[in-house]
């Protein structure tokens, strides 16, 4: 069964903790890792878009370590001087690259969560708890992708009546759209508690059960997470750069954490290879 197709909780686990991990680590090891596979499941899961995206991002990480270490000077192994006099530092240029790309792995698991966490999952997680939040989550989700579909649909419209001058078509087209979204959403909302949505006890359809396959997922998500957690706090996969890059020692507990941080963030990737390869044997 494919990654999208298990239970909603089990996609939002992957994700927080994907995420969280992310914006935690700082080793190299771990930060290239969290980078690969984003990058990887991003590719699988949006395609050629996300490809583009990705590839486009890259100059903004070479920018931003260069602005890190034009603005900061820390560290001992001072490799040149930039106009104003400072010092450039390995230390500092380390620890920049480090932070652009846990921003880029960020935004590639952001690309993510779009294309597995669907309107009608952010219902199903957050309805029970909040019935109101979930309906302003699937209204936000859904009225994105109208408006740029009316804001095509505008300007073939006034291309067909010759109205296309520059910048006031802009303007005039931006007018209609925010117009034309407000009261998309007003029609919405009333629409959702004429139907009684806002009344309490209400409950809501879903076709999301927990079977034991997801049991089984959960099972062994853990024991990844179990694994990575214990490394963590036993400080294996440590490292300091301020001021000189220290790293912890290689040993057969971080690489333990090395392979099931690997295997934990993959794991959308293999269990739709075991799918292709199952279909493809039978």
């Amino acid at each position: 069964m494919d990654f999208k197709n298990y239970h909603p909780f089990i996609n939002l686990i992957y994700f927080i903790c994907a995420i969280w991990f992310t914006l935690w680590f700082n080793e190299p090891v771990l930060v290239a890792i969290s980078a690969f596979c984003a990058f990887w499941y991003s590719v699988r899961a949006v395609g050629i878009k996300a490809l583009r995206f990705n590839l486009c991002l890259m100059p903004f990480v070479v920018i931003g370590t260069l602005g890190f270490i034009w603005f900061n000077h820390f560290g001992v192994t001072v490799l040149g001087h930039n106009s104003s006099g400072n010092s450039i530092t390995l230390e500092a240029l380390a620890l920049g690259f480090v932070y652009c790309i846990i921003i880029y792995a960020l935004v590639m698991w952001i690309e993510c969560i779009f294309a597995v966490i669907t309107s009608d999952k952010l219902v199903y997680l957050f309805g029970r708890i909040s019935p109101k939040l979930s309906l302003y989550f699937s209204i936000t989700l859904r009225i994105f992708p109208e408006i740029l579909g009316q804001w095509r649909k505008i300007g073939l419209a006034r291309r067909g009546l010759t109205k296309s001058a520059w910048p006031l078509d802009l303007l005039k087209r931006l007018s209609a759209c925010i117009t034309w979204s407000i009261d998309r959403i007003m029609s919405s909302t009333v629409s959702m508690k004429s139907r009684g949505y806002t009344l309490k006890g209400r409950t809501a359809y879903s076709l999301y059960r927990f079977d034991n396959r997801d049991r089984i997922l959960v099972v062994f998500v853990f024991f990844c997470l179990t694994i990575i957690f214990a490394g963590a706090a036993l400080g294996t996969n440590w490292i300091l750069y301020d001021p000189e890059i220290v790293m912890g020692k290689l040993t057969p507990v971080s690489i333990a954490v090395y392979v099931s941080y690997f295997i934990f963030l993959t794991m959308p990737i293999w269990l739709e290879r075991a799918i292709y390869e199952g279909n493809r044997n039978r």
